[in-house]
């Protein structure tokens, strides 16, 4: 409680510091710890102003300018990073795919954070190469049938060592989780794995990760689609073999930008021979005569397609990664103005 007199016209400030003890005692002691509440106050605008003056927009709008360099990047930090209260995280769960997304954002201004993230992130790689979807700390959390969750880990290593020119992170060791089964009629597992004896660098990780998902094809010799390829809602699309020509764009993306920093040049040139077969395999079977399609169904039925019936003739992921992975560049400008056209709603 707060009392204040106000005269006519007059104004007051009051800083409220928020807590949690399971005493009154604890309380006090918390409120006689913390000090001075304005210097406190003091660093911490300190310390973000530092962060967000790291990376200064100018495009010509002061808007944008301030929603690029000050309100997105505060957002990822405080509120994805540190908070974790995403919409699918409200239990305060780490995300694998999720967490490394945001790290992308904060390669420039906080690069210490995501090299750290990094590292975290190899220690929940199973053995067998996948990852663990979601956990809670320490590790207790679900291994799914997800096809693109272990990517990101590869993904964002090269984005990181590209833009730092911090190689030595790639030497940097993280055990494994020992591999758990999935019962063969679920869709994933629960529990807390057990920390694997075997330990190896992060290049070790990366290259199980893109190891394992190369060796995950089907019969248009694309990557299956599993429980989901960032899409999670297209579960059923990977019942029964389905493939998905997007995570064949993604992969192709990510093998080539790993191979640019591999310091093993064996492992590079597997990379980038696995990359262009993949190449080949999505323009063969992706392309459906005006843009790409999402993916196929287990019986071969196209998702994506202008066959496709009840929805999703044309998905717009599909079309952005067709130009991301540098696919035949006349399909790519057709595929932009194909999901323009069906797409973009002036209303």
């Amino acid at each position: 409680r707060a009392q204040f007199t106000l005269p006519p016209g007059g104004s007051a400030k009051a800083q409220l510091l928020l807590g949690w003890s399971g005493a009154r005692e604890g309380c006090h002691e918390a409120l006689a710890a913390w000090g001075d509440a304005q210097t406190r106050l003091d660093r911490a605008r300190d310390k973000w102003e530092d962060l967000l003056s790291r990376v200064v927009p100018e495009t010509g709008d002061s808007l944008t300018d301030q929603m690029l360099g000050r309100w997105l990047p505060a957002q990822a930090l405080a509120g994805r990073v540190w908070g974790r209260v995403g919409l699918y995280q409200a239990g305060g769960a780490f995300g694998f795919r999720d967490q490394l997304q945001d790290m992308l954002s904060l390669i420039p201004i906080e690069p210490s954070l995501v090299r750290e993230h990094l590292l975290l992130c190899a220690s929940r790689q199973f053995e067998a190469g996948d990852v663990l979807h979601w956990w809670h700390p320490e590790r207790t959390g679900v291994r799914t049938r997800i096809s693109d969750d272990l990517l990101f880990l590869p993904y964002v290593t090269a984005a990181y060592v590209s833009e730092t020119g911090d190689r030595s992170i790639l030497d940097e060791e993280a055990p494994y989780l020992d591999d758990v089964c999935i019962p063969p009629d679920d869709d994933d597992w629960y529990g807390t794995p057990e920390v694997s004896q075997t330990c190896e660098s992060l290049d070790a990780h990366c290259l199980r990760a893109l190891r394992r998902a190369f060796s995950m094809t089907g019969a248009h010799s694309l990557p299956l689609m599993g429980g989901g390829d960032w899409n999670d809602g297209m579960n059923r699309v990977g019942e029964g073999g389905g493939e998905s020509v997007w995570l064949g764009q993604f992969l192709t993306v990510t093998a080539e930008d790993y191979a640019a920093v591999c310091p093993e040049e064996g492992a590079k040139a597997e990379l980038l021979e696995r990359a262009a077969a993949m190449r080949r395999a999505v323009e063969e079977s992706g392309w459906d005569g005006a843009w790409y399609r999402r993916a196929f169904y287990g019986d071969g039925t196209p998702l994506g397609s202008a066959q496709s019936e009840g929805g999703c003739r044309i998905d717009l992921i599909a079309q952005c990664w067709a130009v991301a992975a540098g696919l035949d560049p006349d399909r790519c400008a057709q595929a932009m103005d194909s999901a323009w056209q069906a797409l973009y709603d002036p209303a």
